[in-house]
C-alpha cells in the first residue's frame, strides 16, 4: 500500500504525541478541536489553527517549532483552503 505524501508531510508533533502515548482523539477533546483538524494538520495535509498551535504547545510544554514544521506553521491559517499561502488565494 502506498503512503500518501501530503503538502507539508508528517509534522513533529506527531511523533511526539504517539511517544507519550496519547491518542489524537484524546488530544483533540482536550484542545477543543475537531479530531478532522488534528488529524490532518499532524498529517501535513493542513496547517494549523492558532488554537491548535497555542493548546498543544502548552499542553506538550514544547515551543512550536519543535511541533510543525516552519512552512505548516508560518503561514497564517484559514479555515477553507489553507493549504496555499494567503499570497497565492488573491484574498
Amino acid at each position: 500500500m502506498r503512503k500518501e505524501t501530503y503538502l507539508h508531510g508528517e509534522q513533529p508533533a506527531a511523533d511526539l504525541l504517539r511517544a507519550r502515548g496519547y491518542s489524537q482523539a484524546g488530544v483533540a477533546r482536550v484542545l477543543g478541536v475537531t479530531l478532522g483538524h488534528l488529524s490532518s494538520a499532524l498529517k501535513g495535509q493542513v496547517r494549523p489553527s492558532h488554537e491548535l498551535r497555542v493548546r498543544l504547545t502548552e499542553l506538550l510544554g514544547v515551543p512550536l517549532p519543535a511541533l510543525f514544521t516552519p512552512d505548516a506553521a508560518e503561514v497564517p491559517y484559514r479555515a477553507q483552503h489553507n493549504s496555499r499561502p494567503l499570497e497565492q488565494r488573491g484574498s
